[in-house]
């Protein structure tokens, strides 16, 4: 897992851009660098991830079933999974900037002093920040997610690794969008110090204000031909008919989706099952590709599953 978000804000902390392009060329090279570092570095022979091969990643690699067993420790090939959290938090975060800096009047200091003060002193500007399109709607700001989302593919492909290492970068952020987040200081889109930054591949909590079908066409926009892995959890509030979750699903994989995970939970159930839990016991939610009961998980997530939007 890349601290993406992190190295977004080194990068525009310690320089000073006049340009979006000059922003994310640099912060692209930050990128790369990261993941050299972890390419070179798990190659130790007591790096953790040395000693583990999956199964279903080498099957899909050439020659496996011919050339190898389980368990698969002779065999030449290593799979490096390089998980890219936070991309519509870097979206929004790239389209603000644009927005309000490089192609308005607030300038390039003042804005990394509002976010270095987590906008303290600055609510309207931070008000006005809130108030942009994010990614998610079906809109224009999706052109932001999308070209950091190359940017980012672009900088791990840009890795040097050896001939037997396969390298697949992929939007995935686990459970990091939470677990990271107090150590994350403010972001460009709006995100005060400490909040989540954006799960996986959904947008920003609370950002998909347009409808299920806008947020899933600008999900599949996503250079998923370019990844491997990743996850985008859908909550319907209600039950929906097989016949719209399917036109829905089958719509949103032809357009280029690659995952999708289904809940169906009343989010009043769910606060109700925080103050009661002995009353769910088999209370069953979705989380990043894999369910859990609702009442084993921790407090933060608990909140993050209440925190999605519910159509």
């Amino acid at each position: 897992y890349l601290p993406t978000v992190q190295l977004f804000d080194k990068v525009l902390f310690e320089n000073e851009f006049s340009s979006k392009e000059e922003l994310l060329s640099a912060y692209g090279k930050e990128i790369q660098k990261c993941a050299q570092q972890y390419i070179d570095e798990s190659r130790y022979p007591d790096y953790d991830w040395v000693k583990k091969v999956y199964v279903l990643d080498t099957l899909l690699l050439e020659g496996c079933n011919e050339n190898c067993e389980y368990p698969l420790y002779a065999t030449p090939h290593r799979v490096k999974n390089i998980f890219l959290p936070g991309i519509a938090t870097l979206g929004d975060s790239i389209c603000a900037l644009d927005k309000l800096v490089f192609n308005s009047n607030i300038s390039y200091a003042e804005f990394v002093s509002m976010l270095k003060s987590d906008f303290v002193g600055f609510e309207e500007t931070h008000q006005k920040i809130l108030k942009l399109e994010k990614f998610g709607n079906d809109s224009s700001c999706d052109d932001y997610t999308i070209e950091i989302a190359n940017i980012l593919v672009d900088a791990v492909e840009a890795c040097e690794h050896t001939e037997n290492e396969v390298v697949v970068p992929s939007f995935y952020s686990l459970e990091r969008d939470n677990t990271w987040a107090d150590k994350i200081s403010a972001t460009p889109n709006g995100r005060k110090a400490g909040e989540p930054i954006s799960e996986n591949q959904s947008p920003t909590y609370g950002a998909d204000t347009m409808g299920l079908t806008a947020l899933l066409c600008s999900v599949s926009k996503l250079p998923f031909t370019r990844t491997g892995a990743g996850g985008l959890n859908i909550t319907f509030s209600s039950q929906v008919t097989p016949e719209i979750l399917g036109a829905l699903i089958k719509g949103y994989f032809e357009q280029g989706g690659l995952h999708i995970g289904i809940s169906v939970i009343d989010k009043a159930v769910l606060k109700d099952a925080m103050e009661h839990p002995e009353r769910y016991p088999t209370l069953t939610v979705r989380l990043y590709g894999f369910s859990e009961y609702f009442i084993s998980l921790p407090p933060w997530q608990q909140i993050a599953v209440l925190n999605r939007t519910a159509y």
